[in-house]
Order: C-alpha cells, then structure tokens, then sequence
C-alpha cells in the first residue's frame, strides 16, 4: 500500500485527495501524471516505469488504507482498467472491501426537483397564521435509511441577487409520510433564524425506503402578527395536481401537521423544505445557480416544469431547466435530484459577494451547474469582460469544490462544475454589439478548455444561436420583445436540450 496524493482530471485546480492504496495502481496514477507521492522518499519507486496515457477521464471506486474507506476518484481509462482488472475498485454503484464483496457507498444528498431559492417575502401577515405546504419527490437515491429536512428565511431580490432575510425568525415543523405510513415528524417547531439559508429542522431515522417511492413531505410555519415566511417563484396554486416534484401550497391536502389556520388559507407561494436523504444516490445530483432566462416563461402558469398531460396537468410551466429536468424524469422514470439557486438580474459578479446563505447548501449536490449570466457581459449590466467572467467564473467554481470537499460526502462522492454556455442576446443588426461579441467569445473560451476547475459544459446557446455566431439570435421568436429572455417557444426547446442531455450516461459534454 502506497500514500498519493489524487488530482481530479476534471478539476485540476481542486484540492488533491489523499488515498493509500495498492502499490501498482499507486504507480500507475503517478506514471499517468494524476498524483504525486505523499512521501517525497517514495517518489522514486512510484515514478518508476513506463508513462501511461493520462486520456479519458474515468469515475472509479475504490478503497483507501487499512481501514478500507470507500473513496469515488477520477482517474485515466488506462488506470481505472488495471485497477478494475486487479480487484481493488468497481465502476460507481458499489465498492470494494477486503475479499472483493461490493458494498454500497451511502451519502447525504438532496432528493426532489421542488427546491427553490426564495424569490422575495411573503406578505406581512395582519394575523396570526399557520401555514402548511406540501411536496412530493420520487426517490432516485435507494436503501435510503434517513432523511432531513432544512429550512430558510432569506430571498434573493435586489439589483444582481443580493441575499435579505425576511425580517424576522421563522418556527417551523416537517413531517414526512410514505403512503399512510408517517415516517417522521418534529417533536417541537425549530426556530430558522432570520437570514438563514439552511437551518436543520428535522432528521428522521431508522427507515428503509428504496428508489421509486414517493413520499409526502409536509412543512408547517407559524407566523405571528407582522411576521413573514419566504416566497418563492409561483407554482399555480390551484390550477395544476400536487403531482410528484412539485408542492401544493394551499394547505388544503391532508397533513401530519393538522390543517392551516385560518382554514382553507391560502399560504400562495410559500417554499417548502429542502430535503435530504441518506442512501445510495444516482451519481449526479444537481444544483442549477441560474437568473431569470432559466426561472422565467411567459407561460400562462409558471410551475414546476411538469409537461401537460403527465400527471393530469393541464397546465405547463417553469423555466427550460426543471422543465428539462422533470421531462427527462418522465422519459426515464428516474427522477434526478435539482435545487434551483438564484434570480432574476441575477449577476454573477454580485453573487460572488453576496452568497453566504445559498452556499449553505453547496454541500448538498456533487454537481454545480453555473450559468453563464448575459447580465454580466451586458453593458448596461455588469459589463464584464470576457477574463474577468473568466476570473469569477473559476473563483465560484473553486468555492463550490471547497465547500463540497468540507461536507460530509467529501472525498467519498466526487463533485464537479459545469458551465451552461449564455444564449445570444438582442437585435442583429449590422456588427456584433459588445455584449454579443463577449458572449460569442466567452462560448469560446469554455468549448476550448479556457476556464479552469471546470469538468464540461451545456451547449445551449446552440439551440438559440446562428450556426458559427454564438452571440446572435438566430429564431427571434424563441424570445420575448425583449431579445433577452425565452419565450414559451425557447424554453420548451432549450428544456428539450437538457432532457437529451440528461439521458445521457454522461450528462454533459467533457472537456
């Protein structure tokens, strides 16, 4: 057994891991110039032999010193082989203790597509109120033996994002059900500080659930006079079913937590729980930091990005990303986990400043997906030039790996970032505008391998873009007048790419 120090391929500028590992495949991470000795006197003898070609980046899993600790790694095709061949590691779903028996690799992940960040407070209430949401999520994750649930008391508003508590702290309970069967509810209401972006509420232990079920999970707010809660992007309360991965917020369905006081309240856009579960996760989990070309539509409902006719909806809504999302759950049956982050004017320049509660969850998804902000090329935005995004764009992926690596799947699940490329923006009318020859340069950059601590991108400025023009418009009816956001035409094509994309055994396109 040797000690190494591990790169990820993908994201060579993130913290090494530190395994120990057999001799041969120690060597072999070093000759393929992965990893380095830890031992500086051990250099020499893993250094030794033939160079091994370092292509084809490969997610293995593999155990780490006597004590055999599951360890998920990125290393080159030609390593992961010989360590597949020798024994000592498995493709993802499984790892390899002594004797070669596969055992699962458990984590804490987010489960559901329902989770949002507030998108501004709720109204003051005049009265005393007990409000109660309700959300389904389908289990991708399996032999689930756990869950909690978090809570919040900020939005996001203001010019470029900035972060506000609502002013007041927030004493809220959660239950969770399987069927009729309660799995779990709060014994007392946890108050979520005010400004909070993820206060723990409740664990639920002792279960065992497998991927497929569909639970019930239930919030309850208790908001005295002149108090408020947190609203976030409108679901169309009372047009759509409380279908799976999307929450009913009138209070009106059965719940563990009584009924909403007044009666029949309508508690509008409220936010429900962020949940977690312990278990066996998909390999991806997603977190999507998106403004408003991914929140908006200018649908009749916004919602949850439920396709009409699935699930009795009669009605669709939500921007292109959930609604890729949920499309490609209905396609595969599987519904991969995304917690939405951010606003509209959103600027990711201002975000880097102003994200200390949304970072409270970066621990939660092992994959960032980081869209590229237009309003940040834009001149009348933050006027960002193409390095300096490139700047900002590497320093928030590089906080992201390094909260992620601090949580509790560090070094045990892998994380990475991806960056959605900016669609083309305003009218084409004689040369290309500043912002547009930013956006068509910085899509450039990207596909070149030019932003560091970046593991792929979304190509889905091409769905909306001149072939060869990434910063021009090529179907202005895919937009709003305002050239800027999707019309329904755009997100149902740009929700049609990511759908693709997630079927995909790679998600994304690597770089």
């Amino acid at each position: 057994m040797k000690k190494i120090l591990l790169w990820d391929m993908r994201q060579p500028r993130s913290n090494p891991a530190r395994l120990e590992i057999d001799d041969a495949i120690a060597s072999a991470c070093v000759r393929a110039g992965v990893a380095t000795a830890a031992d500086p006197a051990e250099a020499g003898a893993l250094g030794a032999g033939a160079a091994i070609d370092p292509a084809n980046p490969t997610e293995i899993v593999i155990w780490s010193g006597v004590a055999q600790r599951v360890r998920r790694v990125v290393v080159p095709s030609a390593v992961a082989a010989l360590a597949l061949a020798a024994g000592v590691a498995v493709l993802p779903g499984g790892a390899v203790i002594a004797g070669g028996t596969p055992v699962p690799v458990a984590s804490w992940q987010i489960i559901g597509q329902y989770n949002d960040t507030g998108i501004g407070p709720q109204v003051t209430n005049s009265i005393t109120v007990r409000a109660l949401t309700t959300q389904r999520a389908k289990l991708a994750a399996n032999n689930v033996t756990a869950l909690r649930c978090y809570g919040q008391a900020y939005y996001v508003g203001g010019s470029g994002g900035l972060e506000i508590g609502v002013g007041n702290d927030v004493p809220t309970r959660a239950a969770a059900l399987h069927g009729s069967t309660l799995l779990g509810i709060s014994p007392s209401p946890v108050a979520i500080p005010n400004g909070s972006g993820a206060t723990l509420v409740t664990e639920i232990t002792g279960l065992s659930l497998s991927a497929g079920a569909v639970l019930d999970l239930q919030k309850e707010r208790v908001l005295t006079s002149g108090q408020q809660s947190v609203q976030t992007i409108p679901y169309a309360a009372g047009t759509l079913p409380p279908g799976v991965g999307r929450r009913a917020d009138d209070g009106s369905g059965a719940s563990a937590l009584g009924t909403a006081n007044p009666s029949g309240l309508s508690a509008g856009t409220l936010e429900g729980g962020i949940w977690l579960a312990y278990g066996e996760h998909p390999t991806y989990t997603f977190g999507g930091l998106a403004d408003s070309i991914y929140y908006n539509n200018t649908d009749a409902a916004l919602g949850d990005g439920g396709l009409i006719g699935a699930e009795g909806r009669t009605a669709e809504g939500g921007g292109m990303l959930r609604r890729g999302f949920r499309a490609a759950a209905l396609a595969t049956g599987i519904e991969t986990p995304l917690i939405m982050m951010g606003r509209p004017a959103a600027q990711l320049s201002v975000y880097r400043a102003n994200n200390a509660a949304r970072r409270q969850k970066y621990p939660f998804f092992n994959t960032l997906i980081l869209q590229a902000f237009t309003n940040d090329f834009d001149t009348s935005g933050g006027n960002k030039t193409v390095e300096q995004m490139r700047v900002i764009s590497e320093a928030e992926a590089a906080d992201y790996i390094a909260a992620y690596e601090a949580g509790p799947n560090g070094g045990i699940i892998p994380c990475r970032v991806l960056i959605a490329l900016p669609l083309p923006r305003g009218a084409n009318v004689g040369a290309l505008t500043t912002t547009q020859q930013r956006i068509s340069d910085f899509v450039g950059l990207v596909k070149a391998g030019g932003v560091a601590n970046i593991a792929g991108y979304y190509d889905v400025n091409s769905v909306f873009s001149i072939p060869g023009e990434p910063g021009r418009i090529a179907n202005p009816a895919q937009f709003n007048a305002d050239l800027i956001h999707p019309a329904p035409l755009g997100h149902a094509d740009g929700s049609a790419y990511y759908s693709a994309m997630l079927q995909q055994p790679v998600p994304w396109i690597p770089l």
